[in-house]
């Protein structure tokens, strides 16, 4: 589901200072129940090699895909007839890892001793592809998923960069050339947004944001918004997105969303759970929505109603592990279908129309206040929320001096340190500090500092 289109998008942040007039309040926001059993979200360190555990998300607390709606987020002036116009959502779908019909996005995590590949991009867009020659230690069993869109991320737990790739076409085992139309990468414990002008999704940033986990979902707690996918959009960006996907037709824009545009399901905690039947997944998932909402990354899929995004179950697959999101569906008492596939009926059981809403713009880049925003160059991040990790403070890209720019890149990428000095082998410490130094490159060009 790639609707990624190379233009210059008009880009709206907020929605008092940039937009204008708003529309009512929503409605009081459900208490927030969903960080339970979880306890406080994000306090979890990533280990080499190994999936994090289900509390753990990606980005910092103050990434938009993190934050919770707040009870005084005002709606988009044209939530009403948006949302009148959207329709249903399909079904979550597992069981197609293996067929051409998986648009799912895979999720892997390296280790040092991993195969080094060098990535080649193989569009011609007019720009830069932001992982072109890039060399990374990926899984030699990780797959792409097998449908058009061949999404691929590896995140490296060492420097806790996110390399995301769009339509890979080769990816021999044991290392060489991973060749892809596109990529971007992102920091995972930043905001959430990264600096390419466009990564391997529509939205512009990375491919990790706003992804269901099976894990998540079986411990019962869903800590972020998920991303939602429209068949078109309305070709005017809003905040976090900074790119469009597929625009939608003059007769039909109007009614359109944004790429960028936050949904939310306007439901309490108990009328969630007065939904009959109301398995624990769907309340997991419904629970995310009213709490989190829903943020437009991508375009494509059904073309009268919209999804949600879900991880792969090639991730598992490919590299021997059971699959979870199957054994979820059977724990979940999901039969198979005929095609092989099990089912999470996501769409029935909720009034769609009634209960969706658009929030205005200024909720995730929190300028709902009135106040101005002040936008990092580099990075298309408002200043007061900007973070590199845990280094950084409300520092901007713009504010950054070299030298700052060099400490803080060698706290983010200086976990390899201790990483090359525990290496059984001479070659595996030089890829690692070989490692560490692109890291350090890659990070100052994030900070704006690059060159």
């Amino acid at each position: 589901m790639g609707g990624l289109r190379l233009s210059a998008p008009r880009l709206r942040l907020g929605c008092v200072a940039l937009v204008g007039t708003v529309a009512v309040v929503a409605s009081a926001a459900p208490p927030a129940r969903a960080q339970a059993p979880c306890g406080p979200p994000n306090p979890i360190t990533l280990t080499a090699a190994q999936r994090p555990s289900a509390c753990w998300r990606p980005y910092v607390a103050a990434s938009p895909w993190n934050q919770q709606i707040d009870s005084s987020s005002p709606l988009d002036p044209q939530s009403g007839k948006v949302t009148a116009a959207i329709g249903t959502p399909s079904n979550v779908v597992a069981g197609w890892e293996n067929t051409t019909r998986d648009y799912a996005r895979p999720v892997y995590y390296s280790k040092p001793s991993d195969p080094i590949y060098t990535t080649v991009c193989s569009a011609d867009y007019g720009d830069t592809c932001a992982v072109q020659g890039l060399q990374i230690a990926i899984p030699s069993g990780a797959k792409p998923a097998r449908g058009g869109d061949g999404h691929l991320t590896v995140i490296d737990p060492i420097t806790m960069w996110e390399y995301d790739f769009w339509q890979v076409t080769s990816k021999p085992p044991g290392g060489g050339t991973l060749q892809a139309s596109w990529g971007g990468h992102a920091i995972v414990d930043a905001f959430g947004i990264g600096t390419d002008r466009v990564g391997a999704v529509a939205w512009g940033g990375p491919t990790a944001a706003g992804l269901l986990r099976a894990e998540e979902i079986e411990a019962g707690a869903v800590n972020h918004a998920l991303l939602m996918i429209v068949p078109c959009t309305n070709g005017e960006p809003v905040f976090p997105a900074r790119h469009d996907g597929q625009e939608c037709p003059p007769s039909r824009r109007a009614d359109a969303p944004a790429m960028g545009a936050r949904f939310r399901l306007n439901m309490t905690d108990a009328q969630i759970d007065a939904i009959h039947p109301l398995p624990a997944w769907k309340k997991t998932i419904l629970e995310a929505m009213a709490h989190y909402g829903m943020i437009v990354g991508d375009t494509g899929g059904d073309e009268n109603g919209w999804g949600v995004q879900w991880e792969s179950g090639i991730e598992y697959t490919s590299l021997g592990r059971p699959n979870e999101w199957i054994r979820l569906a059977q724990s979940s008492g999901i039969k198979r279908n005929t095609d092989g596939a099990y089912v999470f009926n996501l769409r029935d059981g909720v009034n769609w129309a009634k209960y969706l809403q658009v929030v205005a713009p200024c909720a995730s880049s929190e300028t709902c206040n009135g106040q101005t925003v002040r936008v990092a160059s580099a990075s298309g991040i408002p200043g007061s929320v900007v973070g590199i990790g845990v280094s950084d403070g409300a520092a901007t890209a713009e504010e950054l001096s070299q030298d700052q720019a060099t400490t803080i890149s060698a706290g983010q990428c200086g976990r390899a340190l201790p990483a090359a000095n525990r290496a059984k082998s001479a070659r595996l410490k030089q890829r690692i500090l070989a490692q560490y130094a692109q890291c350090q490159k890659e990070t100052q060009r994030f900070l704006g500092m690059h060159g």
